[in-house]
C-alpha cells in the first residue's frame, strides 16, 4: 500500500514539473497561454500512438490557460527571489538602459543588471520593464530605476558604470537619469559612475549615416516595385526559381532593422543579372544595372555593409566586458585603415563582391568614392567612440618626490575633468577624475629630505605607500614608467610584482652617456657631427681634438661634452679662430689639395697643433658653467674624471635643435610621439622651451633617422620612452639642408609630458607622415540625430584645423614663490590669460613644486606658430609685471625668453617677406 501511494505521488509531482517546464517554453517564446490546452490535446495523441500504457500520465499535466498563467506567475517570483538573493551579495554592480517605443506607442523602458560577488561570480540579467505611459523625462526614468533598485535591495554607492541609449533624459548631468543617479551616490558617500554610451548603439548610428544614397535608393526602388504587387512577386520569384539562382527572393529594406543595410544590397548584388532580365521583360529597365561605375559602387557597399554587420553581430552578447568590446571598436577601426590601404591598389582582399566583379567590370574601380565612404565611416566611429577614449581602462598612480598642496590637487583634477567638455564641445560636460589619478608621496621623504636620493629609493623603504600601490593594482595589468632605470627601481618592482617599460639598469647606465649615446648613433649609420667619444687621459684629449681640427678645417668650434652631465654642465667650447697655427695649417691643406684627405699629408701639421694645443686650452676653452667650472684646469680634471667626448658645432650661423620623442614598445614597434623645435636662449646648450610640432626640416628625414635609431636601441635591449636631440642646418659650401644627431635621452621627458597634456586637452593627433598637429572633430550630436543630406554636407564641408603649441618647465622667477596659486590664477583671470575650450586655444600652466614655487610651466595652443610665440611672450610680460616692483624685480628668465621669443619672430616675418617676393618673381 506505501508503494502503491509512494509512486502516485512520484507520477504527480512529475506532472508538474512538466506542467512548469511546458509554461516557461511558453513564456519565452511569447505564446498565448490558451497554447498549453492545444499542446495537451498533441501529447495525447502522441501519446495514444507511441505508448498507449502512459495516456492516463499525460492527461495528468494540467496545462489550461489558469494554471499556465500560474506556472508562469510563480517561476517570475522564483526567478526574482534568487536574483534577489544574488543582488545582496554584490561587492559592486553596473546598469545598462534602454528606452524605446512600442507598437502601441507606449514607452517601454528595460533595465539590465550585471553584478559581481566576493567569489567573483557574475550575475547578468534583465531585472524589469517599464512600461511608461506619461512623460519619459529624466527624473520620470530615475524614479522607475529608483524602484528597481529598492526592490532588489541594492546600494546606490556600489554602482559602478551606466550605459545608456545616448538619450538627453538619460545623458543630461542635470536632470537627466544620469545626473540624478549621480546626485543619490554623492548623498550616500560614493563615488560617481562611469557613464558610457551603448557600443551596439552606436556602431549602428555610425552605418546609419554612410553615404551610400547613390546605390542604396536605386536599389531600394527597384525592390519595392518588384514586392508592391504580389503578381509581380510571384513572378519574380518563379523566375527565380526557373534560373536556379542562388537565392529564391529579395528582401525588402527595413530601416529600422539594423542588419538590414548590408542584407539587401548583397541579395541585389548577387540576383543583379536575374534582376535586370526581369525588369527588362517588365518593360521596367534599371539603367544603373548595366552602369559598370555603379555596379563598382553597388559591389564595394555590400561589402562594406556586410563588414559591419559581422561586427554588430561579434559585439552581441552576454557576459560581453566593456574592455573586450572596446578592444574590438579599436581593431575595426584599424581594420577601415587596412580597407583604405587595400582599395587605393585596388586590392580587394577583404571584398569578395568586388573581386568577383573585377572579372566583368569594364571600369576601373571607383577609388575616390570607396576612400570618402570609408574615411566618414572613420570619422564617425572616431566621434562616436570618443568617450571610450575619454575613459579608457588605465588609470594613473602618480609618485610623487613632494607633498602636493590641496591647491595644486584641485587644479589638476579640475584640468583632467574638462576632457569631456573638450571632445563635446559643450563646457558643461564636465567629469570626476578623482578616482582615475592617484597621487602618492613615499612616507620616508620627511625623514631623507636631505639625503640626495632617487625617488625609487624612497619608495623601496616605504612600507605603506608600497602597500597602497599594492592594493591599487591588485588584479589589474599595470606596469611602472621609470625616468632613468637603476636598481632600485628593479627592487621596486620586483617587490610590486609588476613590468617596468625600460630597459635593465646595466643598459640604461651604458647608453645614457654621451659615448654610448654615440656608440648607438654610429652603429645606426645616420648622419652625425664629426667626433670621437670615449677619451679619459689628457693625451688622448690633445691628440684627437688635434686630428679632429685637422680632417675638418671648416668647423668653427669644437665642444667638448662630460659622459654624464645634467643640462649644460658638463660643455665647454673652444674656437679655431684663436689657433696661431691654423692659417698656416689651412695654407697646407690648400698646398696638398685632394690628397689632404691622407693621414701622411697631416704629419708636420699634426705635431704643431699639438704642440699648441695645451696652451690654447688653457686660454680660449670655454666651460658654459662659469660658476661651477671657473678655469680651464678644473674643468679639465672633472672631464677626465668622468670621460667624455668631443664633437663639432654645425658650422652656420643659424642652427635649430630639433627634439623627437619616440616610444619603443615591448612588442619591437616604434611611435613618434611628439616633436619640437628647442627653443634657446643666450645659452645655445641650454634650451628653456620647445615649439610644438617641428617646422625645421621635411618630416620623412626625421622620421627616417628616427627608425633607424629604434632599429639600433631594439637591438641592445633598450624600450621605453627615448628622446633624440637633431641639429639642423643650411651648409655654407653646399647649400643644402643638413641633419646632425647629437644627443639622445632614456625616459619620459618633460617636453613629452607637456605634450601630452597639450594633446589631452585640446583633442589633438600628431600626423606622423606631415608632422602636423590635427584636431579631432567633436562628438556628433547624440539627441538630435543629423539627417543623411547634413551629415554628408557636414563632412564635406569640414576642413582640417591645425594647432602649435609653445612650451616650457624651466620658466623661472624668484617673486613667484611669495605669491598664492589662488591669487595667481585670478590675476590670470583678470589679464585674460585661460583657455577656450570650444576654439580649443589658449594657455595652461603646469604647478611644477610646491617647495619650489619660484619654478612654473607654461603652455600656449594657437592655431599658428607666430600667434602662438607672441601670446607666450605677452603671458611673461604681463606675469613679470604683475609680480614685480620697482623696488622688488627678482631674479627670472622670462625677460631672456621674451627676447628670444621676439627674435624668433623677426626672422619668421622675414622668411614670410622672402617667400612672397620669390613667388611674384
Amino acid at each position: 500500500m506505501q508503494f502503491v501511494f509512494k509512486k502516485k505521488a512520484v507520477e504527480k509531482e512529475r506532472a508538474t514539473r512538466a506542467s512548469f517546464h511546458v509554461a516557461n517554453l511558453l513564456a519565452k517564446k511569447g505564446k498565448p497561454f490558451t497554447d498549453g490546452e492545444l499542446i495537451k490535446k498533441c501529447l495525447n495523441e502522441v501519446a495514444k500512438e507511441m505508448c498507449p500504457e502512459n495516456v492516463d500520465l499525460f492527461s495528468a499535466i494540467s496545462l489550461s490557460a489558469n494554471t499556465v498563467a500560474h506556472r508562469v506567475e510563480h517561476i517570475e517570483r522564483n526567478i526574482k527571489s534568487q536574483l534577489k538573493d544574488k543582488a545582496s551579495k554584490f561587492v559592486c554592480f553596473s546598469v545598462a538602459l534602454d528606452e524605446s517605443i512600442d507598437v502601441s506607442d507606449t514607452s517601454q523602458l528595460l533595465l539590465f543588471i550585471r553584478g559581481i560577488n566576493a567569489n567573483f561570480e557574475i550575475t547578468e540579467e534583465l531585472v524589469s520593464v517599464h512600461s511608461m505611459h506619461g512623460t519619459t523625462t529624466g527624473i520620470d526614468i530615475f524614479r522607475e530605476v529608483e524602484k528597481s533598485v529598492a526592490e532588489y535591495n541594492l546600494e546606490w554607492k556600489k554602482l559602478k558604470c551606466i550605459t545608456t541609449d545616448g538619450g538627453r533624459n538619460m545623458c543630461g548631468t542635470k536632470k537627466g537619469l544620469v545626473g540624478q543617479i549621480n546626485k543619490v551616490i554623492e548623498n550616500s558617500g560614493g563615488l560617481k559612475p562611469l557613464v558610457l554610451h551603448c557600443i551596439l548603439h552606436q556602431q549602428a548610428l555610425c552605418g546609419k549615416h554612410l553615404d551610400l544614397s547613390s546605390v542604396l535608393d536605386p536599389v531600394i526602388s527597384t525592390v519595392n516595385y518588384i514586392r508592391s504587387h504580389g503578381l509581380k512577386h510571384r513572378q519574380f520569384r518563379d523566375f527565380l526559381e526557373e534560373m536556379n539562382a542562388e537565392f529564391p527572393d529579395l528582401p525588402y529594406y527595413t530601416s529600422v532593422r539594423w542588419l538590414s543595410y548590408g542584407k539587401i544590397l548583397a541579395r541585389f548584388f548577387e540576383l543583379r543579372t536575374e534582376i535586370e532580365i526581369f525588369l527588362n521583360e517588365k518593360n521596367h529597365s534599371q539603367v544603373l544595372l548595366k552602369d559598370s561605375e555603379w555596379l563598382w559602387k553597388l559591389a564595394f557597399s555590400a561589402d562594406l555593409t556586410m563588414h559591419l554587420n559581422d561586427f554588430n553581430l561579434r559585439i552581441q552578447g552576454e557576459t560581453s566586458l566593456i574592455c573586450d568590446l572596446y578592444s574590438k571598436v579599436k581593431a575595426f577601426c584599424k581594420k577601415l585603415i587596412l580597407f583604405e590601404s587595400q582599395l587605393t591598389r585596388s586590392c580587394f582582399t577583404h571584398f569578395s563582391r568586388c573581386d568577383k566583379y573585377r572579372q566583368e567590370a569594364a571600369t576601373p574601380f571607383p577609388n575616390l568614392f570607396a576612400q570618402d565612404v570609408i574615411l566618414a565611416l572613420k570619422q564617425q566611429f572616431e566621434e562616436r567612440f570618443s568617450d571610450l577614449d575619454a575613459y579608457p581602462n588605465v588609470d594613473v598612480i602618480y609618485i610623487s618626490p613632494t607633498h602636493l598642496t590641496e591647491e595644486a590637487e584641485q587644479y589638476y583634477e579640475k584640468l583632467l575633468a574638462l576632457r569631456p567638455a573638450i571632445l563635446s564641445g559643450d563646457i558643461n560636460k564636465i567629469s570626476d577624475m578623482t578616482k582615475r589619478v592617484t597621487f602618492i608621496v613615499p612616507e620616508v621623504i620627511t625623514h631623507f629630505s636631505r639625503k640626495k636620493m632617487c625617488l625609487a629609493s624612497m619608495l623601496k623603504y616605504s612600507p605603506v605607500a608600497l602597500r597602497r600601490i599594492k592594493n591599487l593594482v591588485k588584479g589589474r595589468e599595470a606596469y611602472i614608467v621609470p625616468g632613468m632605470v637603476y636598481m632600485d627601481d628593479m627592487e621596486v618592482a620586483k617587490q610590486l610584482d609588476l613590468a617596468i617599460l625600460g630597459p635593465d639598469p646595466e643598459t640604461a647606465q651604458l647608453y645614457s652617456t654621451k659615448s654610448g649615446v654615440k656608440r648607438i648613433f654610429q652603429s645606426s649609420e645616420v648622419n652625425m657631427p664629426p667626433g670621437i667619444f670615449d677619451i679619459y687621459t689628457e693625451e688622448q684629449l690633445h691628440e684627437s681634438l688635434a686630428q679632429l681640427i685637422i680632417e675638418n678645417l671648416t668647423i668653427g668650434r669644437w665642444l667638448l661634452k662630460f659622459d654624464t652631465t645634467v643640462s649644460s654642465n658638463g660643455i665647454a667650447y673652444c674656437d679655431i679662430m684663436h689657433l696661431k697655427c691654423f692659417v698656416q695649417i689651412y695654407k697646407e691643406a690648400i698646398r696638398y689639395g685632394d690628397k689632404w684627405t691622407h693621414k701622411w699629408a697631416h704629419e708636420s701639421s699634426f705635431n704643431i697643433l699639438l704642440n699648441e694645443l695645451p696652451e690654447y686650452l688653457k686660454h680660449y676653452a670655454n666651460p658654459v658653467n662659469k660658476s661651477r667650472y671657473c678655469a680651464w684646469e678644473i674643468y679639465k680634471k672633472a672631464f677626465l674624471l668622468r670621460g667624455g667626448i668631443i664633437e663639432a658645432y654645425p658650422p652656420s650661423d643659424f642652427v635649430t635643435a630639433v627634439q623627437v620623442d619616440l616610444l619603443i614598445a615591448p612588442n619591437g614597434e616604434t611611435q613618434i610621439l611628439c616633436t619640437g623645435d628647442q627653443i634657446i636662449s643666450q645659452n645655445p646648450f641650454d634650451p628653456w622651451g620647445l615649439s610644438v610640432p617641428q617646422c625645421s626640416i621635411e618630416p620623412p628625414r626625421i622620421n627616417c633617422a628616427c627608425f633607424k635609431i629604434a632599429n639600433s636601441c631594439k637591438v641592445r635591449g633598450i624600450l621605453g620612452y627615448v628622446t633624440v636631440i637633431f641639429a639642423t642646418f643650411i651648409c655654407e659650401q653646399t647649400k643644402q639642408q643638413l641633419l646632425w644627431c647629437i644627443d639622445m635621452k632614456l625616459g619620459y621627458s618633460d617636453s613629452l609630458a607637456m605634450f601630452q597634456l597639450m594633446k589631452y586637452i585640446s583633442n589633438i593627433y600628431l600626423d606622423v607622415d606631415t608632422h602636423h598637429l590635427i584636431v579631432a572633430e567633436n562628438e556628433t550630436p547624440t539627441t538630435e540625430e543629423l539627417s543623411l543630406e547634413k551629415c554628408v554636407s557636414r563632412k564635406k564641408t569640414h576642413e582640417k584645423q591645425y594647432r602649435y603649441g609653445v612650451l616650457s618647465t624651466k620658466l623661472y622667477h624668484s617673486n613667484l614663490s611669495i605669491i598664492h596659486y589662488s591669487v595667481f590664477f585670478q590675476m590670470c583671470r583678470a589679464h585674460g590669460i585661460g583657455y577656450d575650450i570650444k576654439e580649443k586655444q589658449g594657455t595652461l600652466f603646469t604647478l611644477i613644486d610646491y617647495t619650489a614655487r619660484n619654478y612654473i610651466g607654461m603652455l600656449v595652443i594657437s592655431k599658428d606658430l607666430r600667434n602662438g610665440l607672441a601670446a607666450f611672450a605677452r603671458n611673461l610680460n604681463t606675469l613679470h609685471e604683475e609680480v614685480s616692483s620697482p623696488n622688488m624685480q627678482g631674479e627670472t628668465n622670462f625677460k631672456e625668453a621674451i627676447n628670444s621669443i621676439e627674435e624668433i619672430i623677426g626672422i619668421t616675418v622675414l622668411n614670410e617677406q622672402e617667400d612672397k617676393k620669390t613667388k611674384k618673381k
